[in-house]
């Protein structure tokens, strides 16, 4: 039972110091993971180089299909005419192209298109450039490096002298069977107010057509219905910046919703939406449907709605949503088979996203982590071209561009200038697992390496190595301790047993049998004073032996009592062989000094023993106690034969509390306690061949 019970006890204890070692070793493991320099994210982004961007533009665009991004730059040479350097994708320059015209001032919104327009499996590079008020449209052919349509007019912007404005590429369709597709793209202008309409353009034919000239700023999406029909889906913002003589219809003091069929006709009347500020910026596809969102930010008119509009560009259903008017910033956009709302408040201090599902006309609302707040409603693009896009949200706590993954997972911050303000465009090119990618703003273009992080897929190894050092540092702290006090304590208990040594030496049953004896002689002779006084000397002897039994040091005037008792018993056994006297300075204070036990009394009994043996004189034994220059200074002096003669007389030491016992216990002492206890034993005669005995001087 026992047994069982013991086990038991140290199974407890066992468990308890490895539970302890484990709980501890999880702070430091915390700590060094916290602020550990190793940057475990899954993807890295580094910034190449950056230049300027007033004449300029970079993009990476598969030009061939075969995986990989060709090098287009276009930039205005020697600022007058827009010029176009094609690298391959090994990057071998093929040859400058240059246009007559200069690069648009629409340079916020400059985009270089690559669509395979004559089906011969190379795309071909669409892009636009301006003289004075005309826009102009070319197409060239990275196949035969030439031009297949140079600076084609397409039209004038303005009706102000103003030339503020945007284009946006629709899409590519071979709507004639002839073997070459048609472009379609809008030209939307600003403050300049003219042309805010869709364009399609015929390569095959030269021919362009447009939409009607409308006064509402458009946001055209194009999309092909489950019959194969091409339909376009346009909404608009109301910024109310058309005058009261404009001269075209649906003016953008309200939003407009517009269905264009492939001629870029109405489909169905536009549809108005009371309220400014209002947008309807965002459509997307949903199952057969297509879904879009109204937000009104001003004080009257419609109510925040989800539109479900039928392939035909019908309005069928109008769902109120639970979007305030508090909203100004939103997007929609597709994450999985999940459609997302992204909403930014006026404040900018918080961001949310609903899921919404049409069939059910269910919203969740969700708001996003502290991290995204201050975040304006994503850039997206598909950096890696897995089908998938990506975001990039610019902050506007700190004014710096994060990049995210498909399901808004693995940050990484895009090191961008301080100036940095908003993405004009965003081009990539995947090279194995990395990719580069060229972002545009307004003033400047960054070139970016993104790669996926080696580091990434051991970090949770670093972090049980981490944890694995933290408990052998813990194990370690712990265990430092305990060897040191174990050591501390051997070197204790050695000194101890050197003393107790000493103690069982002087107190041994022939020292006893001695004292005994003396008591009784004096009794016998009736000196009972006497008598008494060494009886109660023998008494504090055994109690003091005690008493101190565990200690190393004692009290100053313990240890000189102690000597004391002990030469007075061997005076009276040794009747006029020696006297003693022992002093103490009037500045020391014997209660409060404390020095190892046994250290005066075993260099006494050295005396009694040794220095006497022979002498026809009567011996005398000196303790003296000093302070100088604030050491205690300790000397034993006795007039006996001296340590050299007294070797000779005892070739092999006695019993007694010799030299080597002595030199080894002040040696453990220094050692554990740190101290510095000198002990210097001399013969009179070195220094002065008058004076016999010896001088032993013991330092603390």
């Amino acid at each position: 039972m026992k047994k069982k019970q013991l086990k038991e006890t140290f199974k407890h204890l066992f468990f308890n110091a490895v539970t302890l070692v484990l709980l501890l070793a999880l702070i430091p493991a915390f700590i060094i993971i916290l602020i550990h320099p190793v940057n475990f994210q899954k993807y890295q982004i580094k910034l190449n180089k950056k230049v300027l961007n007033k004449t300029e533009i970079s993009s990476y665009k598969d030009l061939n299909y075969d995986g990989k991004q060709e090098y287009i730059y276009l930039n205005n040479y020697t600022n007058r005419t827009l010029s176009m350097l094609i690298y391959t994708s090994d990057m071998e320059h093929t040859g400058q192209y240059n246009s007559e015209y200069y690069m648009p001032d629409a340079l916020s919104r400059n985009k270089i298109y690559c669509e395979d327009i004559d089906n011969d499996s190379i795309k071909e590079i669409i892009y636009f450039s301006q003289n004075k008020d005309s826009l102009f449209l070319s197409i060239f052919s990275y196949k035969e490096l030439k031009f297949l349509l140079k600076e084609r007019f397409i039209t004038t912007i303005g009706l102000n002298g103003k030339h503020d404005y945007d284009y946006n590429w629709l899409t590519s369709v071979d709507i004639n069977n002839d073997n070459v597709k048609e472009i379609y793209f809008s030209v939307i202008a600003g403050y300049a107010l003219y042309p805010r309409k869709l364009f399609r353009y015929d390569l095959a034919h030269d021919s362009l057509i447009t939409s009607p000239d409308v006064g509402a700023k458009q946001f055209a999406k194009s999309f092909t219905s489950e019959s194969g029909k091409l339909i376009f889906l346009s909404g608009s913002r109301a910024a109310d910046n058309c005058h009261n003589g404009f001269p075209f219809a649906y003016k953008d003091s309200c939003v407009w919703f517009f269905v264009y069929d492939k001629d870029l006709k109405f489909i169905t009347a536009p549809e108005r939406f009371a309220g400014k500020p209002s947008s309807i910026t965002d459509i997307y596809k949903y199952g057969e449907n297509y879904t879009a969102i109204f937000i009104n930010l001003g004080t009257y008119g419609e109510n925040n709605e989800i539109l479900i509009i039928n392939p035909k560009g019908k309005i069928i259903n109008r769902i109120n949503t639970p979007i305030k008017s508090k909203y100004e910033n939103l997007i929609n956009l597709k994450i999985g088979k999940k459609y997302h709302f992204f909403i930014a408040e006026n404040s900018l201090d918080n961001i949310f996203y609903f899921e919404f599902f049409p069939e059910k006309q269910v919203f969740k609302e969700t708001r996003l982590s502290k991290k995204l707040n201050g975040y304006q409603p994503p850039y997206i693009f598909d950096i890696d071209k897995d089908n998938e896009d990506e975001f990039f949200l610019i902050s506007f706590v700190d004014n710096s561009l994060y990049l995210y993954r498909n399901n808004l997972t693995n940050e990484v911050k895009v090191p961008v200038d301080a100036d940095f303000r908003g993405i004009e465009n965003i081009s990539s090119k995947v090279i194995d697992k990395d990719i580069k990618i060229i972002i545009t703003t307004k003033s400047k273009v960054y070139f970016y390496d993104y790669f996926e992080n080696p580091n990434y897929r051991f970090q949770y190894l670093f972090w049980i190595i981490i944890y694995l050092v933290s408990i052998f540092f813990v194990w370690l702290v712990q265990l430092i301790p305990k060897r040191i006090e174990k050591k501390q304590s051997d070197l204790k208990n050695k000194i101890i047993n050197l003393q107790l040594k000493n103690t069982q030496n002087q107190l041994d049953p022939h020292f006893t049998f001695n004292a005994l004896n003396v008591v009784a002689s004096k009794i016998y002779k009736e000196d009972r004073n006497t008598a008494y006084d060494l009886f109660e000397r023998f008494s504090r002897l055994m109690r003091s032996s005690l008493a101190f039994s565990d200690k190393i040091f004692r009290p100053l005037s313990d240890e000189l009592q102690f000597t004391e008792d002990y030469l007075e018993f061997q005076k009276s056994r040794f009747i006029k062989v020696f006297d003693y006297s022992i002093s103490v300075d009037e500045d020391i204070n014997p209660e409060k000094t404390e020095i190892p036990k046994m250290l005066i009394q075993g260099f006494a009994e050295n005396c009694v023993k040794h220095a006497f043996k022979g002498i026809q004189y009567k011996g005398k034994i000196i303790i003296a106690v000093k302070k100088e220059e604030g050491e205690t200074i300790i000397t034993i002096e006795d007039n006996g034969i001296g340590i050299k003669q007294s070797q000779i007389n005892n070739p092999v030491p006695d019993s007694g509390y010799g030299m080597v016992t002595m030199q080894e216990q002040i040696s453990l002492i220094n050692k554990l306690y740190k101290k510095e206890i000198v002990i210097d034993v001399t013969n009179k005669s070195m220094n002065n061949t008058s004076l016999i005995g010896t001088l032993i001087s013991i330092r603390l």
